[in-house]
C-alpha cells in the first residue's frame, strides 16, 4: 500500500476516456486533422498490476483507426516512454486540430491533482516522488492546448481504490475524483464518480476481455452519428446496470467544456473508407405537414388521398380515419334532406370550424393537463397532490408528441422526481437536457447536489448549473451563485456569487430572494450583492451587506425587468 508522511494520497477514477471528437463536420475535411493517442498499461513492476488495461487499449485503438482517426498505441510505458509519447502526440497536432486521449490503467488523486501512473512506478515512497515519477493530467491537458488543439477528448478508465483490492484499477488507501479544470475545449469522462472504484472485471468467471468500462463504450465508438453527449450518457446508465448487478456502485462521471453538438463518426459514414448506409427520412414529417391542410376537410375523397399518400405514418392515418367517421354521419344526414325550393334564399355555408388539435392528438391533450399541473409547480406542492399518479401517466403519454417531447420529458422527471422516483426521474431528465430544455439541465444539477438517483457530486452538480445558466436558465444562474457562495464544487468567490445572484434575478428568477436566508449566505457575499444592485442602478442604499427593506425592492425591481 502507496503511504505519505502526514498525508494521505487519494485515488481518483482516471480512465481519461480522451476521444477527439469530429467537430463541426460540415467543414471540409482538410479543415482539420484528427488524432489520437491511445495508452494502456498491465504490467506494473511494484504495484498491483492490472489484467485488461491493455486489451482495452489496443480494442480502443482499432476502434479509432476504423473510424478514420490517426491514432498511436503505447503500451506498458515507463515514465520516460509516457512523457516522450505526450511530448511527440503533442508536436503531431496543429492550430484546430481534434484530439483525443484514452487512457487504460492506474491513476490517483493527489491534493486536488490528478496523476496517471506509468509502469514503473515505484511502491512505498514518499507522496512527492510518485508526484514527481507520474503524469499529471493537467500537463496533458495543458500540452494539447498549447499546441491550438480546438476540440480535446479525454477518457481514462482508472482506479480509485486500493492497489491490493481484487479487480479493481487503483492505488492508495482513500477514494476520490478530483473535479477537472474548467479549460474551453474539452471533454472528460471519467470510468467511474466521486468515492467510486472503477471495476477492471466482474467478481467470478469474468471472461470478458475488456473493463466493465471500456466494453460498454466500445460499440459506441463505431455507431455513425451518434453525439458525443448522448453516447456518454448511454455509457452511464450501461456502466451503472451493470456494475450494480454485482452489487457495485460505478457511475461514470463527466466534465463538459465543449460549445455545441459534436459526433466521433459523422452520420454520412462509417469508416474513413465506407459510406454509411442511407438515413431513412421520418415519414410523419411531410404527413404532419399536410395534415394541417386537410384536418378540417368534409371530403371523404381528400382524407383518402391523404391516407394513400402518408400510410406509413401511423398517427396522422389514425387522425384521418377518426375524422372520416366524424363526417360520415353528416353526408348520410344531408342526403335524407329534401332539395331546397327554387325561392329559397342562397345561404352560403360558414367556413367549417377548425377542430382543437388536442381534441385529435391525444399526445397534445396529455401534454397540456401535464405542463398545467407540473410546470412552475413546487416539487413539494407537487408530492402532497393526490393526482399525482394521474399526472405521471399524462406526461408519459405526452412524450409521444413530436413537437412537444422534450418539454414533456422534463416535465416527467419532475413528477417523478416529486414522487420520489429518482432513478427514472435522472433518465427523462438527461433526456429533456439532451433536448434542450433548461429546466431539466438545472434539475440534474439538483439532483447531483442531493445526490438522488445518482452519487453525490459537488463538480458534477455545477457543470450542469452552469450548462442551464448558460443556456439562459435563471434559476440555473442562482444555483451556480450558491455554488459560489459555499465553494461547493469550486472555489468559494462572494463577488463571482453576487454576479450570478443578479444575473438569476435579472433574468426573472425569486430563488436568491426567496431563499437567501435560509441558506445563511454570508455578510461578504450580501455587501458585494449591494455592489452589483448599484451596478445596476437599482440600489442607492447604505453597502453594508443587511438585506432590508431598500435592498428587497432593489431586488424585486430586477425581478420585474426580467419577467
Amino acid at each position: 500500500m502507496l503511504t505519505f508522511p502526514s498525508e494521505s494520497i487519494r485515488v481518483v477514477p482516471l480512465r481519461l476516456l480522451a476521444f477527439f471528437l469530429c467537430i463541426l463536420f460540415a467543414l471540409p475535411v482538410a479543415a482539420q486533422t484528427r488524432h489520437a493517442l491511445v495508452i494502456g498499461i498491465d504490467k506494473y513492476v511494484e504495484v498491483t498490476p492490472l489484467e485488461k488495461a491493455v486489451n482495452d487499449a489496443r480494442a480502443v485503438e482499432a476502434a479509432l483507426t476504423q473510424a478514420g482517426v490517426k491514432t498511436t498505441l503505447v503500451t506498458d510505458p515507463g515514465q520516460r516512454a509516457f512523457n516522450t509519447a505526450i511530448e511527440d502526440f503533442s508536436a503531431s497536432l496543429s492550430p484546430g486540430d481534434e484530439a483525443i486521449f484514452f487512457y487504460a490503467g492506474h491513476g490517483i488523486e493527489d491534493d486536488g491533482q490528478n496523476f496517471l501512473l506509468p509502469a514503473d512506478v515505484p511502491k512505498d515512497k514518499g507522496r512527492l516522488t510518485v508526484r514527481g515519477e507520474s503524469v499529471a493530467l493537467d500537463t496533458i491537458m495543458a500540452a494539447f492546448q498549447d499546441r491550438g488543439a480546438r476540440v480535446s477528448v479525454f477518457i481514462i478508465d482508472a482506479c480509485r481504490d486500493n492497489p491490493f483490492a481484487s479487480g479493481t484499477r487503483s492505488i492508495g488507501g482513500t477514494r476520490g475524483l478530483a473535479a477537472v479544470r474548467e479549460v474551453a475545449g474539452t471533454f472528460v469522462m471519467f470510468s467511474a464518480g466521486q468515492g467510486e472504484s472503477a471495476l477492471d472485471r466482474l467478481p467470478g468467471e469474468d471472461t470478458a476481455p475488456n473493463s466493465v468500462f471500456t466494453r460498454v463504450l466500445l460499440p459506441r465508438l463505431s455507431e455513425p452519428g451518434l453525439d458525443l453527449r448522448q453516447m456518454a450518457t448511454e455509457v452511464r446508465r450501461e456502466v451503472r446496470d451493470l456494475a450494480g448487478t454485482a452489487g457495485h456502485s460505478q457511475f461514470p462521471a463527466v466534465y463538459d467544456q465543449l460549445a455545441g453538438d459534436f459526433t466521433l463518426i459523422p452520420a454520412a459514414a462509417t469508416s474513413a473508407s465506407t459510406a454509411a448506409a442511407p438515413q431513412v427520412a421520418d415519414p410523419c414529417i411531410a404527413a404532419r405537414a399536410d395534415w394541417t391542410l386537410v384536418a378540417g376537410s368534409n371530403s371523404e375523397s381528400t382524407l383518402a388521398t391523404f391516407m394513400t399518400m402518408h400510410k406509413d405514418c401511423p398517427l396522422t392515418m389514425a387522425l384521418a380515419k377518426e375524422r372520416i367517421s366524424a363526417i360520415a354521419p353528416q353526408q348520410t344526414a344531408a342526403a335524407e334532406l329534401p332539395p331546397a325550393a327554387d325561392t329559397a334564399p342562397v345561404v352560403r355555408a360558414a367556413p367549417a370550424a377548425q377542430p382543437d388539435p388536442a381534441a385529435t392528438d391525444p399526445a397534445l391533450a396529455a401534454f397540456d393537463r401535464c405542463k398545467a399541473a407540473v410546470d412552475e409547480v413546487d416539487v413539494d406542492d407537487l408530492a402532497k397532490n393526490p393526482a399525482l399518479s394521474q399526472m405521471i401517466d399524462d406526461c408519459r403519454t405526452a412524450i409521444a408528441h413530436p413537437t412537444q417531447s422534450g418539454d414533456a420529458k422534463a416535465f416527467l422527471g419532475r413528477a417523478l422526481y416529486s414522487d420520489k422516483n429518482y432513478d427514472e426521474a435522472i433518465t427523462w431528465f438527461r433526456q429533456a437536457a439532451e433536448a434542450g430544455n433548461t429546466q431539466a439541465m438545472n434539475s440534474i444539477g439538483v439532483m447531483f447536489t442531493y445526490g438522488r438517483g445518482v452519487p453525490k457530486n459537488d463538480a458534477e452538480a455545477v457543470q450542469w448549473y452552469r450548462k442551464a445558466a448558460d443556456a439562459g436558465n435563471a434559476a440555473g444562474m442562482t444555483n451556480v451563485g450558491l455554488m459560489l457562495e459555499q465553494g461547493k464544487g469550486l472555489k468559494r468567490d462572494p463577488a463571482e456569487a453576487a454576479r450570478y445572484f443578479v444575473l438569476g434575478l435579472r433574468n426573472g428568477s425569486r430563488g436568491f430572494l426567496d431563499g437567501y436566508a435560509r441558506w445563511n449566505v454570508s455578510r461578504e457575499t450580501r455587501v458585494e450583492l449591494q455592489r452589483a444592485l448599484t451596478a445596476e442602478g437599482v440600489y442607492s442604499g447604505t453597502i453594508d451587506g443587511s438585506l432590508g427593506p431598500a435592498s428587497r425592492a432593489a431586488m424585486e425591481s430586477l425581478i420585474a425587468r426580467g419577467n
